[in-house]
């Protein structure tokens, strides 16, 4: 009986759940929890991946723990998004590469000023004089 435990596991996870949620939204819960089991067992892997980024299913399941839980028991892999990861680090990069360039270009400017004020005639009236 290897499914007992996990089974027994998931049963509490749904009474903890029961005992914060009203009847109305544990039956909301409860019908898109076998929806979405259900849906798993198709052959369309779209049904295989849970995205908490979909406001529907984060506000209706997955904001809840117990739920997760029973997702993985299940045998749902939660995983970090990495694409996102790599696209936010990515942005990182380019926003500190940016961020050195106008630096280095503000030191240019800063340079040929300097230079230039320093080869400037000086402003007397005896240069101006003639």
């Amino acid at each position: 009986a290897p499914f007992v435990e996990p089974i027994q596991a998931s049963q509490q996870n749904l009474e903890g759940l029961a005992a914060r949620l009203s009847s109305e939204e544990l039956e909301d819960v409860r019908r898109l929890l076998g929806v979405v089991l259900n849906n798993a067992t198709k052959s369309n892997p779209k049904y295989k991946l849970l995205k908490a980024s979909n406001d529907n299913l984060w506000r209706r399941l997955l904001r809840y723990p117990e739920i997760v839980t029973i997702f993985e028991t299940a045998g749902f892999i939660r995983e970090n998004n990495i694409a996102n990861k790599r696209a936010a680090a990515a942005a990182n990069v380019e926003g500190m590469r940016i961020e050195l360039e106008r630096n280095r270009i503000n030191l240019l400017i800063e340079q040929a000023l300097d230079h230039s004020s320093s080869t400037d005639p000086p402003n007397s009236e005896a240069t101006i004089v003639s």
